[in-house]
């Protein structure tokens, strides 16, 4: 069956000498692997860097059900970045957005509504005119809504955030995962503007560097399988710069 889609590419693994095998969040499939044959060979009509991680594509694929391994048929970029390749600190937020999709995504049935959101925000990144300083913490969190699990704020409690729970807390939780003040304070704006389009809060880059630290682990508690993220440091050291 031939099926059009878009589609984010996630990952790619070199395979045997010319060809590679890649792994791709597609609008019409979910996450789907595809082995392209040939396309590192110097003869290839389409180059290997098409492939590369970040990539949004238009798609027209071979699938069939039940297969590990899918076929490309035509492949063309559906966005073609300006600015992501060739900015330091736009790229180190992208590879770290990357990095944390290959860690979470593992359904093949479609969402067009996280594909989207996806798709969105890594334009949004290319074009944004904005410092980033905020941005993957942004992402992180509303990621997290579109996979279930967007910490519940109200009006009444948030000195704890117990992160187990997913909620602030007036008491301080009796395991040792939870974020205290001035923390789950910092915390508790950037939900709240993402939640309602506030006004960005004033955080500093440690209060940053902290909250994000934090959020991992959140992650870790929240998503099976969900290993370190090597991209952390990376973008701590193209930050602090």
């Amino acid at each position: 069956m031939l099926v059009q889609t878009r589609g984010l590419v996630l990952r790619q693994t070199k395979y045997g000498e010319t060809s590679v095998i890649c792994s791709i969040y597609t609008e019409e499939l979910g996450l789907q692997s595809y082995l392209v044959n040939g396309i590192r060979s110097s003869k290839a009509k389409t180059k290997a860097n098409l492939l590369r991680p970040m990539s949004l594509l238009q798609l027209v694929v071979y699938h069939r059900e039940g297969k590990n391994l899918q076929r490309i048929k035509e492949m063309s970029h559906d966005y073609l970045y300006q600015q992501v390749l060739f900015d330091i600190r736009k790229g180190a937020v992208g590879l770290f957005m990357i990095e944390i999709l290959n860690k979470v995504l593992k359904e093949e049935s479609p969402n067009a509504a996280l594909f989207d959101f996806l798709h969105t925000h890594f334009v949004d990144l290319d074009l944004q005119d904005q410092p980033l300083t905020f941005y993957p913490l942004l992402f992180m969190l509303r990621l997290s809504g579109h996979l279930g699990f967007l910490p519940h704020i109200d009006q009444q409690a948030h000195h704890f955030f117990d992160l187990e729970e997913g909620l602030f807390t007036t008491d301080r939780p009796i395991h040792p995962n939870y974020i205290g003040r001035p923390q789950s304070d910092a915390l508790y704006d950037l939900i709240r503007y993402v939640r309602q389009s506030d006004r960005p809060p004033q955080l500093d880059k440690a209060t940053r560097k902290v909250l994000l630290g934090d959020l991992l682990r959140y992650y870790e508690l929240h998503v099976e399988g969900f290993k370190k993220v090597n991209a952390h440091a990376i973008l701590e050291t193209v930050f602090s710069a």
